[in-house]
């Protein structure tokens, strides 16, 4: 599971077991993990306005980077 960046208590991840799309990434902060659209950074799991705003920055400021590994990493599955 490639780590893509720690943007202060948020650790962005793709994870590589098969993951379906939309493109995506798995947040974790305050001992929770929230899914965010790498295409419009929608927020796929219920979180409050607040947090939804602040994930969707963090991921905003680490996008480019995250989109690249998610196809190299599933690319790499699709040819298994």
């Amino acid at each position: 599971m490639p780590r893509i960046a720690t943007d202060g208590k948020y650790v962005i991840y793709v994870h590589v077991r098969g993951e379906h799309p939309p493109p995506h990434v798995h947040v974790y902060y305050d001992g929770k993990v929230s899914r965010v659209s790498l295409f419009d950074l929608r927020v796929m799991d219920a979180v409050s306005q607040r947090e939804s705003r602040m994930l969707e920055r963090v991921v905003s400021r680490h996008r480019v980077h995250a989109l690249a590994v998610w196809a190299e990493v599933n690319e790499q599955s699709d040819r298994k």
